[in-house]
This record gives structure tokens, sequence and C-alpha cells, in this order.
């Protein structure tokens, strides 16, 4: 009887332990592994890429679009956009200005 309870004790503790972290991944003490996507919308290329990283993100496809009234090299577009929780490591794309 010992043992009986023994183990659902210690299957409670095991549910309750990969409801509170396992279930979303992380390890016993993580933190951080979700952020805010930073806003790079009006920054410079080299900026905005540094930002992303400084952030844990990374930078995934860059592409240009005619944006009369964006200076070149900005950005004008990014995807996800700023504030998004996301994963870490998670790609950020940007659209920036051609000249």
């Amino acid at each position: 009887m010992r043992r009986l309870i023994a183990l659902l004790v210690m299957l409670a503790l095991a549910a309750a332990f990969a409801a509170g972290c396992g279930a979303r991944g992380q390890e016993p003490g993580a933190s951080g592994l979700h952020s805010s996507v930073p806003n790079l919308v009006g920054m410079q290329q080299d900026a905005a890429r540094s930002k992303v990283e400084e952030a844990g993100y990374v930078v995934g496809s860059v592409t240009a679009t005619n944006a009369p009234d964006a200076e070149p090299g900005t950005v004008v577009e990014q995807s996800p956009l700023k504030g998004t929780s996301a994963p870490r490591e998670t790609a950020v794309n940007i659209v920036i200005s051609s000249p």
C-alpha cells in the first residue's frame, strides 16, 4: 500500500511539473525563452540587424521595396510585428526601402 501511495505522489508531482514548465517546452528554472519582438521600422538595416540579434532573434529574409517616403536602407515593414511574443531564435523578416 505504501508503494502505491508513493507511486501516486510521484505521478502527481511529475504531472504538476509538466503542467508548470514542461508543457511550454521550458527547462526547470528557465526564463526568457520568449521575448517581445522589438520595433525595427524606421531603423537603418544594420541597426535593425543588431537590434534583432541583441533581442535573441535571428534575421530572416531581407527584401526591398520602393518606399518613396522612407530613406533608402530604412526598415519599412517587419514580421513578426513589434511587441509580438515569440520564442528566442525566431526569424524576424524585414522589408527595407530601396533607392
